[in-house]
């Protein structure tokens, strides 16, 4: 799973939101949140992060992307000549 757009877009664009996940980590810099949020890691999905996210009124929706129903994620269809 990975974070939402959604979810992505609310930690670049609101100082607040960013600054609380970071204290929510303890060990963690804002500028650290930030820098996940552009690459959009799966540490984002992190429990201490998640409460944050409820306390905001984030549903799961809002957090976790929505699975492809064609990506199965069997990769045997993707190699040649086997």
């Amino acid at each position: 799973m990975k974070p939402s757009k959604k979810l992505v877009e609310k930690i670049l664009t609101d100082n607040d939101f960013s600054l609380d996940l970071a204290k929510a980590m303890k060990d963690t810099t804002q500028y650290a949140i930030l820098a996940r949020a552009k690459r959009r890691s799966k540490l984002l999905l992190l429990a201490p992060f998640l409460e944050v996210y409820k306390a905001y009124g984030l549903s799961e929706e809002d957090i976790y992307e929505k699975e492809e129903e064609n990506d199965s994620g069997d990769c045997t269809d993707r190699v040649q000549g086997a």
